[in-house]
């Protein structure tokens, strides 16, 4: 898996670097939201493991 920037960057002068969300957070996001609100399980703790595991697909499938 490729490293790329943040999807969201916020730009801090101090080290000049840009700092913000990862895609695959913000697919995790996206998933989490879905699972929650079709209550895939009890743990939201197994719901974040779950969405990071979907996220890391979708970016497997995204590079092909």
């Amino acid at each position: 898996m490729k490293i790329s920037p943040p999807e969201f960057p916020t730009w801090i002068i101090d080290d000049l670097m840009a700092h913000g969300m990862s895609l695959r957070d913000y697919f995790a996001i996206s998933v989490l939201h879905v699972l929650i609100a079709n209550e895939h399980s009890d743990s939201w703790i197994e719901d974040c493991k779950d969405a990071y595991a979907i996220a890391d697909n979708m970016l497997i499938v995204r590079e092909q």
